[in-house]
């Protein structure tokens, strides 16, 4: 008795893909033979990331939003900000400051302004190399240079540590 045919529709409702994405997989070598042919091949040879299912479970999950890290950041910036116009003290809140930028994601940190006065606070330890002024003849920043130090300066206000 010969096996009822397998068409590549049916195929493709049992392994949860469309007709045409059954039609690029067997061109690429999955058998269309069996599901669990087909099953197995697409275990053994597709990255699990790019099947229908893990795209599916990936949109399913909220992405936390950075909202909350900027304007914590940003709330904390003002505050200090504020704190130093008016000659206080702020020492002790440095520590909460520099978690503040530091919980801040690497694409929002422009998201987050800060006064002259509190960079020169958070960077106090490196003011001297930062404010060498440049060998006569050198050339001026690109801007590629001024965005990479602003990263630098960011992370060092942040007290993030560098690699060795």
């Amino acid at each position: 008795m010969d096996k009822p045919h397998l068409t590549q529709a049916v195929l493709g409702r049992a392994l949860g893909i469309s007709q045409p994405a059954v039609s690029r997989l067997a061109a690429q070598g999955m058998p269309t033979d069996s599901v669990e042919a087909a099953q197995q091949w697409r275990a053994q040879n597709l990255n699990p990331l790019t099947t229908k299912q893990a795209r599916a479970q990936l949109q399913s999950v909220r992405i936390p939003s950075t909202r909350h890290e900027v304007a914590t950041a940003q709330a904390l910036a003002d505050h200090l900000g504020k704190l130093l116009e008016a000659g206080q003290e702020v020492a002790d809140l440095l520590p909460a400051m520099r978690q503040a930028l530091r919980a801040v994601p690497f694409d929002n940190r422009d998201d987050v302004p800060m006064s002259t006065p509190l960079w020169r606070v958070l960077l106090a330890g490196h003011m001297d190399e930062l404010t060498q002024p440049d060998p006569p003849g050198t050339e001026p920043m690109t801007e590629i240079e001024k965005e990479i130090t602003g990263w630098i300066c960011y992370a060092l206000a942040a007290g993030e540590r560098w690699p060795e």
